[in-house]
């Protein structure tokens, strides 16, 4: 399980206290919210599903199910007392186990007699362990939990002032939304300001006598010892702590606003987002299934929830495909890019899987994705929108209408620019600024400054390097201007599978495929992309080309014979699709592989 931050922490508190004042239908509601809030950023993958298959149901059944005191429980053990808590002494007595708070859930689930004797609707309480408190005593908890997280009262400054944390804050994030690149300097200064205690200089004991004697002749007896500024120096360092505690809640506040949970509209329907961290290598296993120690760092992941607080999947993310094998190496560029907010260009020959590539990755991330497949024709309007002519109020006016690029700026997204060297040289100038995280200009909705969301990015696809068809196969294909190329600040060469890999693939999407069945169709798959890349053949083979073979071979074989069958996938997937001069290659090609066929 993982940690929940602090801010995340003292920010669930706060709902928990109003949701545990009354017991209404609008109270269970906030808890089941609460609740989810603290799974998503709890559980990780692995522990979902062995909640799963313990108890028969999913963490989204059991919070309709249980009590509203078992979802307080959990809450309460999740949040438990902070780090460097002062007022503690009132709730010592108390322990805060998280882990064991949901273990408990999972056995009251399943052995009836492990449950408090409680009524829940016209039923038995599901999972309300005997172990568990009473709700009297819960509010109490919430009510000690609350004394244990107090909201600092002020940030030590210069001057005397009476704002809090939360107000300065506040304060600042207001000045982020209006004037960004000043507010940007500022968080830098306030990254880089430290305090700096001071130690009280040691006096000879030999003199301190005759120091204490002047002192309290200069004070009038109001100073009677040099201990008091040697004590009125401790305080002042204590205090400086102090402000350096308060300062690092307000910065990591202020860090956390950006990808904060919000809402967003898809499709006439509200959904909000949380951003939760997860280890990399128990979202990517390699070609084997396996996770890689190369990927243990957190990644941020988004779980979205619809209007009711119920976990659902953005209908922009792309599916997941539990058969695609990633490369570590392709994975770790990626991910690294988009740690440090850097755009990627992803490039290879045509049909080794770059977009899928993309699409697999945010698919597992949970972000959703736009995709503009750029060519010679694509022009500016199609991109950033235009203007139309509407009547309104029986006269005509012009309303700007935004294009993709501007929509999906504005959201946590992935927007893929497919193709991207093969776009017109002025559209690249388009997307010039917005590649520099700067935002998009809207020249025709009167200069509006469109400004990317914390959580976009840019991923582009091509078939070249941005230096120009290096083979002269790719029609179309352009240099890209080399101020446009430093934009992207990770290139990924995606080559085409090796032939064990996509073995493998075959084995895992087609379990009824026959072994050698199987392994001729990853050996063809190989012929055929060594001739097109020793160019003796302009026709090559892509995953989702090995996919459809596999595909029609098997619906085939259940009406002709082994070799009609050949024969057919053959010409349906690849020589029908070539050139004419390119056809009796391929049949050569496969008349190697596939015995009794062609």
């Amino acid at each position: 399980m993982l940690i929940l931050h602090d801010t995340t922490k003292r920010e669930l508190l706060t709902e928990l206290v109003d949701a545990t004042r009354e017991n209404t239908d609008e109270s269970r509601r906030a808890l089941k919210k609460i609740f989810r809030k603290v799974i998503s950023q709890t559980f990780q993958d692995g522990e979902r599903s062995t909640f799963h298959q313990y108890t028969g149901k999913t963490i989204n059944n059991i919070t309709d199910l249980v009590a509203r005191e078992v979802l307080v429980h959990l809450c309460v053990n999740a949040i438990g007392l902070p780090d460097h808590d002062t007022n503690s002494s009132k709730i010592t007595g108390l322990a805060y186990d998280y882990g064991r708070a949901v273990r408990n859930l999972a056995v009251a689930y399943k052995d009836e007699d492990s449950c408090r004797p409680a009524a829940r609707g016209t039923g038995v309480s599901v999972g309300y362990h005997k172990d568990m408190p009473t709700m009297d005593n819960l509010k109490l908890q919430v009510d000690e939990l609350n004394l244990a997280w107090p909201v600092p009262d002020a940030v030590t400054q210069a001057e005397p002032t009476t704002e809090t944390v939360e107000e300065i804050v506040e304060a600042f994030q207001q000045e982020l939304e209006t004037k960004p690149d000043e507010a940007a300097s500022t968080a830098v200064a306030w990254e880089t300001s430290t305090f700096h205690a001071v130690e009280p200089i040691p006096l000879d004991p030999t003199l301190k006598k005759a120091v204490d004697a002047v002192l309290i002749q200069a004070s009038k007896g109001a100073i009677t010892t040099t201990d008091y500024y040697t004590d009125h120096i401790q305080a002042l360092n204590e205090r400086v702590k102090a402000a350096e505690n308060e300062l690092d809640i307000a910065k990591s506040m202020v860090k956390s606003e950006a990808t904060a949970p919000q809402a967003v509209t898809v499709d006439g329907s509200t959904l909000t987002y949380a951003v939760v961290m997860r280890k990399a290598m128990d979202l990517f296993k390699d070609a084997k299934g396996r996770a890689s120690s190369t990927l243990d760092f957190d990644v941020e992941t988004l779980v979205w929830y619809d209007a009711d607080g119920k976990e659902v999947r953005h209908p922009a993310c792309p599916d997941i495909d539990p058969h695609y094998k990633f490369r570590m190496h392709h994975i770790i560029k990626y991910l690294t890019a988009k740690k440090f907010r850097q755009h990627t260009w992803s490039h290879g020959h045509t049909g080794t899987g770059k977009t899928t590539f993309i699409e697999q990755v945010e698919a597992r991330l949970g972000f959703p994705v736009e995709r503009l497949n750029l060519d010679s024709n694509m022009e500016r309007a199609d991109v950033v929108g235009n203007v139309d002519i509407v009547v309104k109020d029986g006269a005509p006016s012009s309303v700007f209408t935004e294009g993709l690029l501007p929509v999906a700026m504005q959201q946590p997204m992935t927007f893929i620019l497919d193709e991207l060297d093969a776009g017109r040289p002025d559209m690249l100038f388009v997307l010039q600024r917005a590649l520099e995280n700067k935002g998009l200009t809207l020249t025709e909705d009167a200069g509006r400054l469109v400004r990317p969301h914390p959580l976009f990015s840019f991923a582009a696809t091509a078939n070249s390097r941005g230096q120009g068809d290096e083979h002269g196969w790719y029609s179309g294909v352009r240099p890209m201007n080399l101020a446009f190329l430093n934009r992207f600040g990770a290139f990924i060469e995606v080559n085409y599978m090796d032939e064990d890999d996509e073995l493998q693939f075959l084995k895992d999407a087609y379990p009824k495929l026959n072994t050698v069945m199987a392994e001729q169709f990853a050996r063809f798959a190989q012929l055929i992309r060594g001739a097109f890349m020793n160019g003796e053949i302009s026709q090559t083979l892509s995953p989702r080309n090995l996919h459809a073979m596999a595909q029609y071979y098997q619906h085939f074989s259940t009406f002709m014979s082994h070799s009609e069958a050949v024969d057919e996938v053959i010409e349906t997937c690849v020589s029908d699709a070539a050139p004419a001069d390119n056809q009796q290659h391929i049949k050569e090609l496969a008349n190697r592989v596939f015995a009794g066929g062609l």
